[in-house]
């Protein structure tokens, strides 16, 4: 379960947005511990599964999910860039071949068996890490092959049935990197936007001067909290319903690159409604705080955890950047 977050959810993403949008020290210095273990200790960095990380687990090695996400340098390029670590560059370049660990352990053993392809995996949160080790190289080191390796992946999803709406999961080979289709509607599509896939993608899209894929990622951020109905009518039935398009606050940063990239205010609108209407968007600090006890005193609202506080907050900091102008008079 959820015991221990690790990096799920990237709350180091959101940690390092708010230090660059406030200049927090306070906040410097606990992202930058943050950064220190996640990239130390829930990672393997040798061995069958070097460039994966453990998910979840108070032990941290306990936990069976080991996956590219928790490693991906996307997380730790914040604090490389600021201050110009060896180390965290040293990690962020040990992770750029950890799509070959998806071999040693498919990600989604627990819903495909061995076929034809040397692994399974999603779009996002599998390929989007891939993608975000493959671009902290070619930026740092004007590495061209694995800058051709995110274009060919980028053709393969937009030779799909619907896209980036397709799958998410495809057969994979890392020796080529094509991602090849397993239909339109598989497992998995919520993880593809909450695990800083968005973040990767919307600096790839820049990044490589691409508009084909900065419309697919409008396509998508629209699509995800559409009524059933206009699902149907966009893609003739093939995606089925609310089971594949899961809890909407981890949509709205892409949703809002959607609203931005189509001038679009009606989902403009729907991404604030999503945002202010999560307890998140009301909650008072000062009166919903108890005092509990642990080693020291401290103030804790109890129904709040760190997978929705770090993904509320950062989706909510993407969307004042992108659709701030659409916020509603009673939040300003």
């Amino acid at each position: 379960g959820c015991a221990w977050q690790n990096s799920e959810l990237v709350p180091n993403m959101w940690l390092w947005v708010t230090f660059l949008r406030s200049g927090r020290a306070d906040v410097f210095r606990m992202a930058e511990a943050m950064t220190r273990h996640t990239s130390e200790v829930d990672v393997y960095h040798f061995g069958e599964y070097a460039g994966l990380g453990s998910r979840h687990n108070v032990i941290h090695w306990g936990c069976g999910c080991k996956e590219a996400r928790i490693a991906m340098a996307g997380l730790h390029r914040y604090y490389y860039y600021l201050t110009g670590d060896e180390r965290v560059g040293d990690i962020m370049d040990s992770v750029k071949d950890a799509d070959y660990s998806t071999v040693t352990l498919d990600p989604m053993r627990a819903y495909f068996p061995k076929d034809e392809f040397p692994t399974h995996v999603r779009v996002g949160p599998d390929w989007a890490a891939f993608s975000s080790n493959w671009m902290t190289r070619w930026e740092r080191f004007e590495d061209t092959a694995y800058r051709d390796k995110i274009i060919t992946g980028m053709d393969c999803i937009k030779r799909a049935n619907l896209r980036l709406l397709s799958g998410p999961t495809y057969g994979y080979d890392p020796a080529t990197g094509l991602l090849s289709g397993m239909g339109d509607d598989n497992w998995g599509r919520h993880l593809a936007i909450s695990m800083g896939g968005p973040q990767v993608w919307f600096e790839l899209a820049a990044m490589l001067e691409d508009p084909d894929w900065g419309d697919m990622l409008a396509e998508f951020g629209v699509f995800y909290n559409l009524p059933q109905e206009e699902k149907d009518a966009f893609t003739g039935g093939l995606i089925s319903g609310k089971l594949r398009f899961e809890h909407p606050v981890l949509s709205v940063a892409i949703a809002a690159y959607g609203a931005y990239y189509r001038k679009d205010p009606a989902t403009a609108e729907r991404c604030w409604s999503i945002l202010l209407e999560n307890p998140f968007g009301g909650v008072n600090l000062q009166e919903e705080a108890d005092q509990v006890t642990y080693m020291t005193e401290l103030n804790e609202i109890d129904w709040m955890n760190t997978n929705e506080a770090s993904q509320w907050s950062l989706n909510t900091i993407i969307a004042l950047e992108l659709i701030g102008s659409a916020l509603p008079e009673r939040a300003n």
